[in-house]
């Protein structure tokens, strides 16, 4: 003898069923598009580990006479591409190294990459605020002292990125 109220239940447990799928299914689509379509940006990390590179590349062994020469190349002192810096445009960096008591020496001012980006950098640091369009910027500097000159000297860095977002 066959029980007739179990064997009407599976003809209604399966429609629940197959609800309960199709809910979990959708809600897995959505998290997984929600979470992919967020944007992650790394500009500000990229330009503060530009800024902590070449204070450190140019730190190790520091003496101001070397940098001070006209042929004096960033590019391959620091480890850096000139590509991504000239021809994509994609990094700013300047660097100035002045004596930290007196002007002589005479400072040193080195540019690369897209200038335009300082301008980015000068209106976020006089308004106070992060504007999500603009380039994003590093600021750092430390002293060091140089051998040859008996005097300690400041370097000071100025680092901007402006990569797409993803």
């Amino acid at each position: 003898m066959k029980n007739k109220k179990a064997a009407s239940g599976d003809i209604y447990l399966s429609p629940w069923m197959f609800l309960v799928w199709i809910i979990v299914a959708v809600s897995i689509i959505i998290g997984v598009l929600i979470f992919l379509s967020g944007q992650l940006d790394v500009r500000k990390t990229e330009a503060s580990a530009l800024s902590t590179r070449v204070l450190d590349c140019l730190s190790e062994n520091f003496l101001y006479y070397d940098l001070a020469e006209s042929d004096f190349d960033i590019y391959s002192k620091c480890g850096l591409s000139k590509i991504v810096f000239e021809e994509k445009g994609m990094f700013y960096l300047q660097v100035r190294i002045s004596s930290v008591r007196d002007l002589e020496p005479t400072p040193i001012k080195i540019e690369i990459g897209n200038n335009q980006y300082l301008s980015d950098c000068k209106i976020q640091k006089e308004s106070f605020k992060t504007f999500r369009k603009l380039a994003q910027c590093s600021y750092k500097s430390m002293e060091v002292y140089d051998p040859t000159y008996s005097k300690n000297f400041r370097i000071s860095v100025i680092a901007a990125s402006d990569q797409d977002k993803k």
